[in-house]
């Protein structure tokens, strides 16, 4: 007669003892477990299975360790299961029989951009800036015009306007009237083009990402914010214009064209040219801005003209304020307009 199996509780333990002729056990008989070790002989073949896998055991080397003590007599019965697998791991003899112990999967490394880290998109060289969820003043010239504004999701923002090399790698063309260098702004862009320019990119750089982030046009809100770079005055430097110089490309000083970005000092956040050199397209379509707290403006669904940012090279001081505003057809191709990317954080 053979011995039943014998079952360890919570360990996915099953010894199936075996006669000396290898014949297995009726799985029928299988019970909860026995009531003290088994009366098998010393040469009693064991298969264990573990999580699903069948391996063998010997039963004599289990009887020599109850026999010199290293195991109490009660081993095998079910209250104490679980010691006898915690001391079955321990066994150099029976070590070639268990399973190897489970090694976790390494996470796989994340890529592409990280909440809260700045990044360089590979091959254009394209520096992002991350900028942190918060609240501003938003539109307005003075302090009495403008309104609260929320963003509760951080952001990336290019830290410069798209240039034309950046531009003619991901499209293969370059139509910038004003030509030198190529690391002059892209401009004489339509705002739809500048859509296509963010759909390429996203397709060149982010396939294979860990997040399903996306390149696009910056809202409105969100290009102020950070023009201003925690600033309330007209410029991310103060309120004397007579200082634009040090900060932006303008009818002032740009000779009538523009010059290569980064050329300028930054604002406080690191981002060059958000005043001045080329006005910058948004996502947003153009209307007034509501006279009241604003959560995570993205302005009206509908509308017939695009918002423009910044000022440019031909642009006056006032044209240059942080909260100045234009609107442009979204198919218009101008010297004066360019843009620069935004990317959202996976939601």
């Amino acid at each position: 007669e053979q011995d039943p199996w014998c079952e360890i509780r919570g360990a996915g333990v099953v010894l199936e003892p075996l006669s000396p002729k290898g014949a297995a056990p009726n799985p029928s008989s299988r019970v909860a477990g026995p009531s003290g070790p088994s009366a098998a002989s010393p040469e009693t073949l064991w298969h264990v299975h573990i999580d699903g896998r069948r391996e063998t055991l010997v039963r004599r080397l289990l009887e020599a360790r109850l026999a010199a003590g290293e195991l109490p007599p009660s081993a095998l019965v079910w209250e104490h299961g679980m010691a006898l697998w915690a001391r079955l791991e321990t066994l150099p003899e029976l070590a070639a029989f268990l399973p190897p112990p489970s090694v976790p999967e390494p996470e796989a490394e994340a890529t592409g951009p990280q909440p809260g880290l700045d990044w360089t998109v590979p091959d254009i060289g394209l520096e992002l800036v991350w900028i942190k969820p918060g609240s501003f003043l938003f539109g307005g010239s003075t302090l009495d015009t403008m309104r609260d504004c929320m963003l509760h999701d951080g952001f990336w923002l290019a830290k410069s306007p798209i240039t034309q090399i950046q531009y003619a790698r991901v499209t293969g063309r370059n139509p910038a009237r004003f030509r030198g260098s190529d690391q002059l702004p892209i401009e004489s862009i339509s705002w739809e083009e500048a859509l296509d320019f963010c759909a390429k990119l996203s397709k060149k750089v982010l396939t294979g990402c860990t997040s399903p982030h996306g390149f696009r046009l910056p809202t409105e809100a969100q290009w102020e914010y950070a023009c201003r770079a925690g600033s309330q005055d007209q410029f991310s430097f103060g309120d004397d214009d007579t200082q634009l110089g040090h900060h932006a490309w303008y009818a002032g000083n740009s000779k009538r064209r523009t010059h290569p970005v980064g050329s300028k000092r930054a604002n406080p956040w690191g981002f060059h040219d958000m005043n001045g050199n080329v006005w910058e397209w948004c996502m947003d379509w153009h209307a007034d801005l509501p006279d009241r707290p604003l959560v995570d403006w993205i302005g009206p669904s509908t509308g017939q003209d695009r918002v423009c940012r910044g000022g440019a090279w031909n642009s006056g001081t006032e044209a240059c304020r942080s909260s100045s505003r234009q609107a442009s057809n979204p198919k218009h191709r101008s010297p004066f307009i360019g843009f620069r990317v935004a990317l959202s954080r996976a939601q």
